[in-house]
């Protein structure tokens, strides 16, 4: 584990006040409340449950079911995402108050957490980034959009503050023959190996911080800095907890090699569609 020695914030002048980027530069992430509107929310949620009905090869299935576990490439697949949500403006001026100007989707899925539905373990996004798609800095953030209430029972997003200000790999030992399988961040045995963050280091992670967990409702929105190290448990409840993510990254910070030597992802999990959004 070492320093991050790029920066938090490139930009910095926004709609975020001070206060908020200032929590920001030292936490790695935000919730903000009641962005999207409830409209949008009840389309957004019967169109991404219609999404997973497909055959799309963007689809992750859960390892021992063939539950849908998260769709990728979702831009792609659906309008209203790309139109309303990709586009919205909120949404890309933050972005480039922290990235600065100049922004492309890296990433965009959905996480379905369906009843039964198996955890994320505790990993950096910046990790496979940097490592299998060969994203140079930490130079991306990652918009949460919650399409149903966080619970304790439905495996709601754990996360570390101040995480993000360390790398956590900076050497690598996984070696990928499905990233579809890859992908899932269900596999803790040898995490190291596998490019999770182990107890030991997570340990240290939190030493003098506490693990938040984010409660999030329906049109609320959680931004993450690319590094930050975050978690979720599995869904033991009776519901869905659907989430929507969008990844974007700077223009200036294009993924190129992967670091690792290895073939580089297939483009609907990270996109090499390097197109400014505005």
């Amino acid at each position: 584990m070492k320093h991050r020695g790029s920066p938090v914030v490139w930009h910095g002048v926004g709609p975020l006040s001070d206060e908020q980027m200032r929590s920001y530069t030292e936490n790695g992430y935000l919730l903000l409340k009641n962005v999207l509107s409830p409209t949008l929310i009840e389309q957004l949620r019967a169109e991404v449950d219609n999404m997973k009905e497909g055959e799309h090869l963007s689809i992750i299935r859960e390892r021992n079911s063939k539950a849908v576990r998260s769709v990728f490439d979702a831009h792609n697949l659906n309008p209203t995402i790309s139109q309303q949500v990709v586009k919205n403006d909120l949404l890309l001026d933050i972005a480039e108050q922290i990235l600065g100007n100049g922004v492309y989707v890296h990433q965009c899925h959905v996480n379905y957490k369906r009843p039964g539905g198996g955890e994320f373990f505790w990993h950096s996004d910046f990790t496979f980034w940097y490592w299998e798609d060969g994203m140079r800095e930490p130079r991306a953030i990652s918009i949460f959009i919650f399409l149903d209430p966080s619970r304790t029972e439905t495996g709601p997003l754990c996360v570390v503050p101040g995480s993000h200000h360390y790398i956590t790999h900076p050497e690598w030992y996984r070696s990928v023959d499905d990233h579809k399988e890859a992908v899932r961040h269900d596999f803790q045995s040898d995490a190291r190996a596998n490019g999770l963050v182990d107890f030991d280091t997570l340990q240290r992670l939190s030493q003098h911080r506490t693990i938040e967990t984010i409660w999030g409702n329906p049109g609320d929105i959680f931004i993450m800095d690319g590094n930050l190290v975050h978690a979720s448990g599995p869904n033991f409840g009776l519901d869905e907890r659907r989430v929507l993510l969008l990844i974007l990254n700077s223009m200036d910070n294009k993924i190129g090699v992967p670091h690792s030597g290895g073939q580089p992802r297939p483009n609907y999990i990270s996109s090499r569609t390097f197109e400014p959004i505005r």
